[in-house]
């Protein structure tokens, strides 16, 4: 039979142990949905383009045309639509909506667009598994009169975010229907869970050898 001070002292270690992954798996405010993440990229780089093509824009129309007809062009075509027209711009769904001399046509392309788990991993010895997240948005957009062809304007922009959070969460953060919204898991490896196991088990074992002696001593 374990030593009475050996069962407390090992029942506090397992409470601290596990009081510790609670409280840093629960800290903080719900994690954003991977759609409102991307969408919150999507909004900066619509904004900085804005800002950028408003002086040789004034006066004109502008037509939006994506590089692809894809379900990533679509989504950051929605953002910029809803960004452009907050900016006071008037936009053209199609050339046939607008004669030449009117509108200029803004083209856009994606060079990246990334929302990836790089990692799973356990907070605490005993915790919960958390879930790194990473998304990256790089937009390239070309600013043209469609009455020459000439280029007026070209850009780069690029944002990135990083943060993490609970597994138990993955219903809220993978909420929509957009095929990026539920990326893939990584598995981790059975290191990650054998290991605070393995740790675990020497910790609790060198705490009975530590009673063990004091109690042989003490006859």
């Amino acid at each position: 039979m374990l030593p009475g001070r050996m069962l407390i002292s090992v029942s506090v270690l397992v409470l601290l142990m596990g009081s510790a992954g609670v409280s840093a798996v629960s800290a903080g405010d719900r994690p954003a949905s991977n759609r409102v993440v991307m969408s919150d990229l999507a909004a900066e780089i619509a904004k900085e383009v804005s800002d950028k093509v408003a002086v040789k824009v004034d006066g004109y129309g502008l037509e939006l045309s994506a590089h692809l007809n894809d379900e990533n062009h679509s989504f950051l075509g929605n953002v910029m639509v809803a960004v452009m027209t907050e900016n006071g711009y008037k936009l053209f769904q199609s050339p046939s909506t607008s004669p030449d001399g009117t509108r200029l046509v803004l083209k856009y392309r994606l060079l990246n667009f990334t929302l990836a788990y790089p990692d799973v991993y356990r907070s605490w010895l005993i915790g919960g598994k958390r879930i790194k997240r990473r998304a990256n948005l790089t937009v390239a957009t070309t600013l043209v009169d469609p009455r020459d062809g000439s280029v007026l304007w070209v850009g780069e922009s690029s944002r990135e975010y990083n943060d993490e959070f609970d597994n138990s969460d993955r219903g809220l953060v993978e909420e929509g229907n957009f095929s990026f919204t539920k990326p893939a898991v990584p598995s981790g490896g059975w290191g990650k869970y054998v290991e605070p196991v393995f740790v675990s088990g020497i910790v609790v074992g060198l705490v009975y050898l530590f009673f063990s002696n004091q109690d042989s001593a003490e006859k």
